[in-house]
């Protein structure tokens, strides 16, 4: 005897209990798919977010920590020069002519 994929349908749905279940059961099936297929997305999307946002984060840390450097420095030299102009005041004699 042939083979009828109606037949082979019925048979499969019997095993499920009915063909109620068995399109439940595909369903269920194809839905968690979905999520595994959409939770591999997203956590894809997730952890290239963060490595951007990581990068992003260190960059800027490195860049602050290099204007406050830069600061530091202008403020050192804005004190040395304050001081030599007051010393240059407390000795004009000292100065160059």
């Amino acid at each position: 005897m042939k083979d009828w994929e109606y037949s082979n349908f019925t048979k499969e749905a019997s095993m499920f209990g009915g063909p109620a279940k068995f399109i439940a059961t595909i369903k269920e099936e194809a839905e968690k798919a979905g999520i595994e297929k959409g939770l591999v997305i997203g956590l894809s999307a997730g952890v290239l977010v963060t490595s951007v946002s990581v990068t992003a984060y260190k960059k800027t840390k490195s860049l602050l920590a290099k204007r406050k450097q830069e600061k530091k420095l202008a403020k050192e030299a804005e004190e040395q020069l304050m001081q030599e102009l007051h010393d240059m005041d407390e000795n004009p004699d000292d100065t160059i002519q």
